[in-house]
């Protein structure tokens, strides 16, 4: 199996990692050549993606991908194709391209193996033989673009993955089909910092305007600048690193890249030294002053847009798509749409003749006066949230330019079991009709939570007719935990009729936890956008729960089974914490003290073993969130920083600002979060509201100011799972099954 080249390798030569020229084109060509060049010394590209897929093999199966072969076919009618024979004991999987093999793969896995690889855990006990398949196994994909990655993505999940994680990603990616992928944020700082140098800017404003890495997705939509920077040089230069070998194994594996297009957004400062340049102020985004805009008919733009191509070709090669969004979540200015569409456009085809323009339908836009100076053929649009509130109906199919189906779903990374299953089965099949439609997308703000919506959108890509949902079900529980068990079927049988069967008009990600919430006594919900009420009957989670915890004995040592057994535990804990928060209110308005005092000592108790409960889970770690982003730096002052992305963003977010309104936006019930945070905040409010009934009146609580210090800690929490999952499960059940019950049999208190 081919070597890796060591990143200590690109090293030789600058004295410095950080100097321009090394920035300016040395690391990228060295890393991809070193993937793709042949025994004869040549640059071979088919060699390369035919080394990738074998590799992926190899790192998903060990020693088992020795006897599966790949093998090269031509599309099926210009589509993504991939067929699956086992002659022997030998498994043969063919496809057009490497995420055509992959998919193929993945697919056998899945649908002969009872296996699965999952963000939240692999279930990869094979069968001693391979599985025989009768004749050839053929499927063709139904659409050309099978799109993943939004912005928010590489804030709320991704602003702080290294290589091996990332390498883990691309592995998933190409297992699922996705042949299309954003990829304009990671990197980005240094396409900046060598813009505006020759821009003319100072080291000082260039480093004020670039954000932290939680924060950069937000500059890259035009909506801030600087907000949780200044990043430091040894920090740029290792993303540029990083984004190097992204790219390059998304281009063996044949996952395209979608880099980052100029459309006009410069900092605060450029106007400064360029006094008779339009450039003019874009307002607000949430209380922040966002980046300025250089409008795109003005002379200096085409320079400028020349420049930003030329150096992030230098840095990140090729690239046919760019992503955009003049005016996201914001407004226009004065500036005449139809000239900035084409002005636009035609800088971007000249750097690249035959780029093609990705936007996001989001909101209204893109505005269909700023289509109208593109050309359609060079467009691509993302109609984000198309599983509740898509726009190609309203907007006539895009009148005829290209567009993807998309789902968000996670929004904020927020954790919670949520999803529209039906929606996802059926929509994107029927969008087929309007317009040019011409794939479907995952465009999720966070991921890890809520897999199978996910799995189940990218099995669209490849199906003429919706499946069934009860099998498509009863097939995921089989795959995820390795045998067919009829207490597991039928508990995600029973999630598919509940927590995945919302069809709501219109729901920003899963309902929210009360644990999550700014105290009140009249909590609606935890972050601006979303909701804490259920729109499913609890008591039908409850019985998911307790097959589950049926099938515990069997299940016990599959990984899945035990990630899965926690989080619907979590959700079902959740939802009573939220029946318990209405009686401790009701305890409240009735002023007794026993009772005040039973009640909120329950609610208080709930957290905590939430806490607990959620400390036997990895992906429920705030410890394993914070350490990661202080691995990413390479100084104390880095690691500082870092650590202060990563608290800031799953709390305050912002600074205190006026019409600041994204504080718990990323809120997730995570271990050491629950314990640190939102425990010590609802402990706050009910002795303050104590105090209130004894003595009548308290000094009100300054929520940012406390929350803002607590951003500022620096103290470690546990990155390793501590306790045993499936005994930690029972104990709650044994605790609270009682109040499970009595919550979910016509005793739920009113909402206040």
């Amino acid at each position: 199996m081919k070597k890796h080249l060591p990143v200590t390798a690109v090293r030789e030569g600058p004295s410095t990692i950080h100097r321009r020229d090394f920035l300016s084109g040395m690391l990228a060509p060295i890393i991809l050549a070193s993937r793709a060049t042949g025994a004869n010394g040549l640059m071979g590209k088919e060699l390369a993606q035919d080394s990738a897929i074998t590799e992926l093999a190899g790192r998903l199966l060990g020693s088992r991908a020795e006897s599966v072969r790949f093998e090269s076919i031509e599309a099926a009618n210009g589509r993504d194709v991939f067929e699956i024979e086992t002659p022997g004991d030998r498994v043969v999987v063919r496809g057009n391209s490497p995420v055509s093999q992959a998919r193929g793969l993945n697919h056998y896995l899945r649908n002969f193996c009872n296996a699965q690889v999952s963000w939240t855990g692999d279930q990869l006990e094979l069968p001693e033989r391979w599985p025989q398949v009768t004749g050839t196994v053929q499927e063709i994909c139904q659409c050309q673009y099978r799109y993943y990655l939004n912005y928010c993505t590489f804030s709320y999940t991704m602003a702080f993955w290294e290589w091996p994680r990332w390498e883990r990603e691309l592995d998933w990616m190409a297992l699922n089909g996705i042949n299309l992928a954003l990829a304009s944020v990671i990197g980005q700082e240094a396409v900046w910092q060598n813009v505006l140098r020759r821009m003319g800017q100072p080291e000082n404003e260039i480093l004020a305007f670039v954000p932290g890495p939680s924060f950069t997705p937000f500059l890259q939509m035009g909506n801030l600048q600087g907000w949780g920077g200044p990043v430091s040089q040894s920090l740029i230069d290792s993303r540029v690193e990083l984004q190097a070998r992204i790219l390059a194994r998304m281009r063996e594996l044949g996952i395209r890249p979608v880099l980052q297009g100029f459309y006009g957004i410069v900092p605060k400062t450029l106007k400064n030294h360029y006094p008779q340049a339009k450039i003019v102020s874009t307002g607000l985004w949430q209380g922040f002053e966002r980046p300025d805009m250089l409008v795109p008919v003005d002379p200096l733009f085409a320079k400028m847009a020349g420049i930003w191509y030329e150096e992030q070709h230098k840095l990140f090669g090729d690239a046919v798509h760019f992503a955009g969004d003049p005016f996201h979540e914001g407004t226009a200015a004065d500036i005449d749409l139809e000239e900035a569409g084409r002005a636009i456009h035609t800088a971007m085809q000249r750097a690249q003749p035959g780029a093609i323009w990705v936007l996001q339908a989001w909101q209204i836009n893109p505005r269909k006066e700023l289509l109208k100076g593109t050309v359609k053929e060079d467009t691509l649009i993302l109609d984000l949230f198309g599983e509740v509130s898509p726009a190609f109906k309203d907007r006539n199919g895009f009148d005829g330019h290209p567009w993807v189906w998309c789902i968000v779903n996670g929004f904020g990374g927020r954790v919670g079991l949520y999803g529209q299953w039906q929606k996802i089965a059926e929509n994107p099949i029927a969008a087929r009709h309007w317009g040019r439609m011409s794939g479907i997308g995952t465009v999720m703000e966070g991921i890890i939570v809520d897999y199978p919506s996910y799995q189940l959108l990218y099995d669209m890509a490849w199906k003429n007719d919706p499946p069934d949902l009860n099998r498509w079900a009863g097939s995921y529980a089989t795959d995820r935990y390795g045998s067919h068990n009829a207490d597991t079927e039928k508990a995600w049988s029973v999630l598919k009729d509940s927590v995945y069967g919302v069809t709501s008009d219109h729901q920003e990600g899963p309902p929210e936890s009360i644990f999550c919430a700014r105290p009140d006594r009249n909590v609606v919900h935890v972050s601006t956008w979303s909701t804490i009420e259920r729109k499913y009957d609890p008591a039908v989670l409850v019985e998911a729960w307790q097959l589950l915890l049926k099938a515990a004995d069997t299940f016990a040592n599959v990984p899945t089974f035990r990630y899965d057994l926690v989080d619907v535990t979590r959700q079902v804990l959740s939802n009573l914490g939220l029946w318990q928060y209405r009686k401790m209110v009701r305890a409240l308005d009735g002023k007794d003290p026993g009772t005040i005092k039973r009640e909120t000592r329950r609610f208080l108790q709930m957290i905590l073993d939430q806490d607990r409960l959620l400390a036997t889970q990895q992906e429920f770690l705030l410890g394993k969130w914070i350490s990661a982003a202080r691995g990413v730096g390479r100084t104390s002052a880095d690691k500082d920083l870092l650590e202060q992305n990563a608290r800031t963003v799953v709390s305050t977010w912002g600074p205190k600002i006026p019409a600041q309104t994204l504080h718990d936006y990323s809120n997730r019930e995570w271990s050491g979060l629950l314990k640190s945070f939102y425990y010590k905040r609802w402990k706050m409010w009910i002795d303050a509201e104590i105090k209130v009934l004894r003595y009548g009146s308290t000094e009100p609580i300054d929520w940012f100011k406390w929350e803002d210090a607590w951003t500022h800690q620096r103290r470690p929490f546990p990155s390793s799972p501590a306790g045993d999952s499936v005994a930690m499960v029972r104990r709650i059940a044994q605790k609270y099954g009682g109040l499970v019950q009595q919550s979910t049999k016509g005793s739920q208190p009113e909402a206040t």
